[in-house]
This record gives C-alpha cells, sequence and structure tokens, in this order.
C-alpha cells in the first residue's frame, strides 16, 4: 500500500507532508527537515488558509489556461518538491506556445540568473524521458541548467530500462570537445561506474581530473565517491589522499558535526583510517554531545577498531539518549556482543 501510494502522488523521500482536501485532492506538501518549527507551523496555516498552494495554482490556471507565469510556477513547485515526473502536461503546454514563451522569462537559481520559460519547459520534460533530454542538450548545450540535466543521464544510465541508451549516450558527451571536461557529465558518469562496479580506473582518473583542475567543484560527496572508488580499485593511499586527515581537519569540516559524522561513519565501513575517522566522530561529538547518531557512529569505529568493550558502551550511550529503545542500536549491540564473543572464543 505505501508504495502505490508513492507513486500515486508522485512521492521521492521522506518525509512529505500531505495535505489533502476531503476528496483526497492534493493542496500542498512539505517535504524534508528543512524549515524550522516555527516556520513550519507558518507554512502550515498557509497552506491551510489555501494561500500560495499548488491547489491554488492548478484552479488559476482552468481560468487562465495559457498563463506562462502559472505554468512556470507549477512546474517550479513539481521541481521543489522533487516531483520532476508531474510535470509533463504543464511543460507541453509552455512548449505549444513556443513563440511567447521564449520571450518569457524566468528566474533560475539565487543569483538572479534568467532563462526563456521555453528553454524551462523543455529542461522540465528531461525527467519524463532520455529522448527528451538528447533533444534538451542539442538545442540547450550551452544552457545554466546543463549540470542538472546530466545529473539525470546519469540517474537514467543507473534505470534497468533506460541503462544501455544512457551510458551510449554519456560516452558519446564525454568523447565530444564541447563536453568531455564538463564536471557535471563527469560526476554523473562516476554515479554510475559507483552503481554498476564498472569502469572503476576510468572513473577514478575522471574524478583526479576533477580534484586537480576544479577544486572548487570538489564537494564531501565527490570526496567521499572518489575515496570508495580508489578503495575498490586497491589504491588506499588514494582514497585517503582525497577523503582523510588533510581534508577532515580542515576549518570548515572540522567545526561541522554532520560532515564529521558521514566522515567517520564512512571509514567505518570501509574498515579503514580508522584513527583518523576516531578523531573526526570525537570532535563531533564533542561538538554536540547530545546527538544520539553521533554515538551510534562512534560505536561502529570503535567496533571495527576492535574496541568491542568501548563500542558496546558508547552504544549503550547512543540508546540511552533515545529513551531506551530503538531496535537499530539495540541489534548492533548484539552484533557487537556476539564478535566479542567469537574473538574470546
Amino acid at each position: 500500500m505505501g508504495r502505490e501510494l508513492f507513486e500515486f502522488y508522485d512521492i521521492h523521500g521522506t518525509p512529505t507532508v500531505m495535505i489533502l482536501t476531503a476528496e483526497g485532492q492534493e493542496v500542498d506538501r512539505i517535504v524534508g527537515f528543512h524549515l524550522p518549527p516555527d516556520d513550519y507551523m507558518a507554512r502550515v496555516q498557509e497552506i491551510e488558509q489555501g494561500d500560495n498552494t499548488l491547489l491554488q495554482m492548478v484552479q488559476q490556471l482552468e481560468d487562465d489556461p495559457g498563463n506562462l507565469d502559472l505554468l512556470t510556477r507549477i512546474i517550479r513547485w513539481y521541481e521543489d518538491n522533487s516531483s520532476m515526473q508531474s510535470t509533463q502536461e504543464y511543460a507541453e503546454a509552455i512548449l505549444e506556445n513556443a513563440d511567447a514563451a521564449r520571450e518569457f522569462m524566468v528566474p533560475v537559481g539565487e543569483d538572479g540568473a534568467e532563462i526563456s520559460a521555453y528553454e524551462y519547459a523543455s529542461f522540465a520534460s528531461v525527467y519524463t524521458s532520455l529522448g527528451h533530454l538528447v533533444h534538451f542538450v542539442e538545442e540547450f548545450p550551452q544552457s545554466i541548467l546543463i549540470d542538472n540535466v546530466f545529473y539525470r543521464l546519469g540517474q537514467y544510465a543507473r534505470r534497468d530500462e533506460d541503462s544501455e541508451a544512457a551510458v551510449a549516450q554519456m560516452n558519446e558527451y564525454l568523447g565530444t570537445r564541447r563536453f568531455r571536461h564538463n564536471v557535471g557529465l563527469i560526476s554523473a558518469f562516476i554515479r554510475y561506474a559507483m552503481s554498476a562496479n564498472t569502469e572503476l580506473e576510468r572513473a577514478c582518473e575522471l574524478a583526479e581530473y576533477i580534484r586537480t583542475e576544479h577544486p572548487d567543484r570538489m564537494n564531501s560527496r565527490i570526496r567521499r565517491t572518489h575515496a570508495e572508488l580508489a578503495l575498490r580499485a586497491g589504491q588506499e593511499d588514494v582514497a585517503v589522499q582525497v577523503y582523510g586527515s588533510e581534508y577532515v581537519m580542515a576549518e570548515d569540516v572540522w567545526a561541522d558535526d554532520h560532515e564529521l559524522n558521514s566522515y567517520s561513519w564512512f571509514w567505518a565501513l570501509q574498515e579503514a583510517n580508522l584513527e583518523s575517522a576516531k578523531a573526526a566522530i570525537d570532535r563531533a561529538i564533542e561538538i554536540n554531545p547530545q546527538d544520539d547518531n553521533l554515538w551510534d557512529t562512534l560505536s561502529m569505529v570503535l567496533w571495527k577498531m576492535g574496541n568491542h568493550a568501548e563500542a558496546i558502551n558508547a552504544e549503550r550511550h547512543a540508546l540511552e539518549l533515545v529513551g531506551g529503545s530503538n531496535d537499530s542500536y539495540e541489534e548492533r549491540i548484539r552484533d557487537i556482543q556476539g564478535d566479542m564473543d567469537g574473538a574470546e572464543g
């Protein structure tokens, strides 16, 4: 039943809070954890009053079906809520009015940049078929949205029904002078290689290109991916160079308990670079000692270091912080205890 609801309402992540009419028609939704409590309640009240909602825009569009502003705002709503598959009918309504849509400008991003409604509708269509994606790249190769388009290409490459054609298209683009050094396209290929566990050396080379030629684009996600690729290729020294102590002790990372936690969890799963992982999670707990997730990660790191008793104590503390009941934490304690008993036996 849950999967059917997700598909019916085009939900792609949790938490998603939906507000419906008595007939089941969607009024609006709130996705994710990004709103602080006061803003969250204010948005709920705004939705309850029917202001600035998806339903309000759809009803207004019924009275003015060619309104480009409304059409693009509805597409923007779906994009903001990670439901791009639902945009096609609105994108088609814009594309059918191509002359006007090419003149009507809409903002994109946070820097005030603008593109035509026609380009924006073409971009929305990218999420509904690989063919639309190829058409967009042909028509708008210089688009400021091209990285988003290549990200979608990577998603197609990891989807069984589209994989063969998408990978062929990706390789075709990588073979062109225009796109061979495009960071968005390279990142898409790297994610595909990781998912399919294929062409790892080539993916490592491409990740190294980003690291050396575009260090400003080397965010934590790409670093972790590069490190895992290197580890799969048997190059632990490269992995540590890319995503090791030099990275984690940078001032901005060393002050971010969430990033420290991600770093430590990654290395615990890899069972490598554990001393650095331990230092990082200790620092994260120093920043936020009441976060049970951090203590859970500490437990994992200690376990992989062979410190079973300390690992159990850390996990028990995580359990205390959530009120004494958590299936995942309790299972981890049993697993560590079983491992310790086996080692002693």
